[in-house]
């Protein structure tokens, strides 16, 4: 039984993988996350895992959500405070790590 165009269309966007995640596009939250191994901002290589979540996520793709939506620096610093609380809070990052993140993104402009 042959496949109807419809059908290889669900088939094929079930099963691509843009960024070469392991994560299906069609359940991934970020389709084309930054898989770098370490966590760059502004250009400045932080030395810090870039660690993959389940969803498809990266921690680039999350900072870098939290920058770009940004509207004010004070947001700004108010989600990268949100969010490197959560990764040191699970572990995932020390507090260290968490003091290099802030203290990175406090010298970028909000455009």
């Amino acid at each position: 039984m042959a496949l109807s165009a419809g059908e290889v269309y669900a088939l094929v966007q079930a099963t691509l993988d843009s960024d070469g995640d392991g994560i299906p596009n069609d359940q991934d939250a970020f389709p084309d996350s930054d898989v770098s191994p370490t966590i760059t901002i502004g250009g400045v290589d932080l030395g810090i895992e870039n660690i993959l979540f389940d969803d498809g996520s990266t921690m680039i793709d999350w900072l870098d959500f939290v920058i770009d939506e940004s509207l004010t620096h004070d947001e700004l610093q108010t989600g990268i405070a949100a969010l490197t609380n959560e990764w040191k809070s699970e572990g995932l990052i020390s507090g260290k790590e968490k003091g290099v993140i802030q203290r990175t993104t406090a010298k970028l402009s909000v455009e």
